[in-house]
């Protein structure tokens, strides 16, 4: 039973792997095949491929100054930080939030099977993403120093003792996680946070990565000691990798003798935290108040509760208005060395139109529109039974998108004349042509979701981040903002500004026109015969 429960979990993993999507029909084996080929690819050829170029360098220099420990200890830590962030969230929806729990329960099978074997797929996707980073830093020192059957072991003992490590803290974060999921009545706002979090820390190491390896390697010996004297267990884990084998020994008994505790005190809470309510009780005895609102208020209504409810949806659609409202307050935070930089390539007006581009750019990562016919499902005959016309419907759901981006653009905008202090029907175009591109850029998405409709989904992933009219209107959206730049900086940097500004302001709003008569007419037809 366990053998077929885990099997159950890692198809369940990489079930689009084996089902499209679109269509929940099973794909043929060599279709199966180019799918697991590109995410091998994707994952040691890109990943793998960044470790293994960081690895060339930092082998070259530390090994053969005798600091082969802490080699493997940066890429330890690396291992680590992605196995940890690539399990914790998987361990929390396969353990607690599964939707075959109750069926499961159900069944005459012990709980303390269901959740081993969930706990083994944890694991293993634990021990994939820490071979991605570690496996090609122990093939880069074989090939580029020679071979070494020591090192070999102990960097075998080394993924095997991280990967034990990160199956550890991604069971008791995701345990962590389902406590605090109890309490709260949201939950998709705190993902978010938790999301933004994690990209923000992403990026700033990212960028901060170069920086400190050139300062390591110029300074090895200092750093060197530093951390063998004050962080120990780099010192361990690295003289593992370098084929101590009594330290690993050691470290790998006592994370043994973990996995056999941990395991028992999650089961024990299994039962209580995967079966009955969730959701913070009501207060009895409260009466429930319904307000009755117009058609188009409670549509828009529904639209915004269905966008807040999913944390995916939030992340992916909403993405670019954090990106709008960074920009605009960067503006006004670093104003002299913003304009010493734009005053350099252009005039102020030129430099507006730039800005601009940049807005419209930012403006078309904010997908919300383009999975929203996607998203209604199976529960698409709910809102067609009403009385409402189809128009009516569709203009709701770009009204959601307005609401949010537009405030976000217009503020980005009016930032950006406050900081060139440009003349008033410079900032009447700027203003027009970052609202018009706003509403064409809601639209465009809206006229793919019903060319491109994703109506049979297993999860809502699909339609968010793998539907076609996703990528369509992103690569559409944006290749119009490099295009109005790539002409604003050839022709209308050289020629007249303003003109450019009113003739581009006037092609955006031409076609916003021809997009709304479109969905007026061909659009609500199509949505009519979903």
């Amino acid at each position: 039973m366990f053998g077929l429960l885990l099997k159950k979990q890692l198809t369940e993993f990489f079930r689009t792997y084996f089902y499209n999507p679109k269509t929940g029909k099973r794909r043929s084996t060599l279709g199966v095949i180019g799918c697991f080929i590109l995410f091998f690819f994707l994952s040691f050829g890109v990943i793998g491929g960044a470790c293994a170029r960081a690895a060339l360098s930092l082998c070259a220099a530390l090994l053969p100054a005798g600091y082969g420990w802490l080699y493997y200890a940066l890429f330890a830590v690396l291992s680590l930080l992605l196995g940890v962030i690539g399990s914790a969230f998987s361990a929390y929806s396969v353990l607690y939030l599964a939707k075959d729990n109750d069926l499961l329960l159900s069944m005459p099978i012990p709980p303390k099977t269901i959740a081993a074997a969930r706990l083994s797929a944890v694991y293993l996707l634990g021990l994939f993403y820490s071979a991605v980073v570690l496996l090609p830093a122990i093939l880069v020192r074989q090939i580029l120093l020679g071979f070494s059957g020591a090192e070999l072991l102990g960097g075998i003992l080394l993924l095997l003792i991280i990967s034990l490590t990160v199956f550890l803290l991604a069971a008791l974060l995701g345990y962590g996680i389902a406590k605090i999921s109890r309490k709260l009545k949201n939950k998709s706002f705190v993902h978010v946070l938790l999301s933004l979090i994690f990209i923000a820390g992403y990026y700033f190491v990212y960028y901060k990565a170069q920086t400190l390896l050139a300062e390591l390697l110029s300074h090895i010996e200092l750093y060197g000691e530093k951390i063998k004297t004050s962080a120990g267990v780099l010192f361990v884990l690295g003289s593992i990798g370098a084929g101590n084998f009594f330290y690993g020994a050691l470290l790998l008994a006592v994370l043994i003798a973990a996995v056999l505790l941990v395991p028992a005190l999650l089961t024990r809470n299994f039962l209580r935290l995967t079966s009955g309510a969730a959701a913070v009780a009501k207060p009895r005895g409260r009466v429930e108040k319904y307000v009755q609102r117009a058609p188009r208020r409670a549509l828009l209504k529904r639209e915004f509760a269905r966008f807040t409810a999913s944390a995916t949806y939030m992340l992916n659609g909403g993405i670019g208005l954090i990106f709008l409202l960074a920009a605009g307050i960067a503006l006004l935070v670093f104003r002299p060395a913003v304009l010493d930089i734009l005053d350099t390539l252009a005039t102020r007006e030129g430099s507006a139109l730039l800005l601009c581009g940049g807005i419209s750019a930012m403006l078309a990562t904010c997908s919300i529109t383009a999975p929203s016919i996607s998203l209604e499902g199976n529960t698409l005959w709910i809102v067609k039974s009403m009385p409402l016309s189809p128009m009516r419907i569709l203009s709701a759901k770009l009204r959601l998108q307005l609401w949010l981006t537009l405030p976000a653009a217009l503020f980005c905008a009016v930032c950006t004349i406050f900081v060139l202090q440009i003349s008033p029907l410079c900032a009447v175009l700027a203003l027009g042509t970052v609202a018009a591109a706003a509403v064409l850029f809601a639209e465009i998405g809206l006229i793919f979701g019903l060319k491109f409709p994703i109506l049979r989904w297993a999860n809502e992933i699909q339609p968010i981040k793998q539907g076609i009219s996703v990528l369509f209107t992103l690569l559409l959206c944006l290749g119009y903002a490099v295009l109005y730049l790539t002409l604003g900086v050839t022709v209308g940097l050289s020629g007249g500004v303003l003109g450019y500004f009113a003739a581009g302001f006037a092609v955006t709003f031409c076609l916003t026109l021809l997009c709304a008569l479109w969905l007026k007419t061909r659009g609500a037809k199509l949505f009519a015969e979903l």
